[in-house]
């Protein structure tokens, strides 16, 4: 049995991975192989939401608290697919999410709230 397993994104799900469905088709291969090493080759991807990232990303956290010993390689994905997943990293881990004091205005009467919005 080979140890480790590449899966060529585009061929399984295409160029565009815009769903949380599409998510958990590649987990789902991921989920079905024994294999140590994933390999997930992006070539040929073009975009990532940032639904498909979450959904992706919430599954391989996972995945490591069952199988520490499991690895994931990201193969020839573009620099926007990178700077997604690490961005979602973040927002996904509480302890270095960074939040932000927003104010929030009541108005009264409506004329106030349109002098308001005009304002800005």
């Amino acid at each position: 049995m080979k140890n480790k397993l590449e899966i060529k994104i585009y061929d399984k799900i295409g160029r565009i991975l815009n769903t949380r469905e599409s998510a958990l088709t590649l987990t789902d291969l991921i989920t079905a192989s024994s294999h140590k090493i994933i390999i997930l080759d992006f070539s040929k991807v073009e975009f990532m939401s940032r639904s498909f990232a979450d959904q992706f990303y919430i599954y391989i956290e996972e995945r490591r608290q069952v199988q520490d010993d499991i690895s994931i390689r990201i193969l020839n994905a573009e620099n926007d697919i990178i700077k997604l997943l690490n961005a979602v990293g973040r927002t996904q881990n509480k302890i270095n999410r960074e939040y932000v004091k927003l104010p929030i205005f009541h108005f009264t009467k409506s004329n106030l709230l349109s002098e308001y919005l005009n304002s800005i």
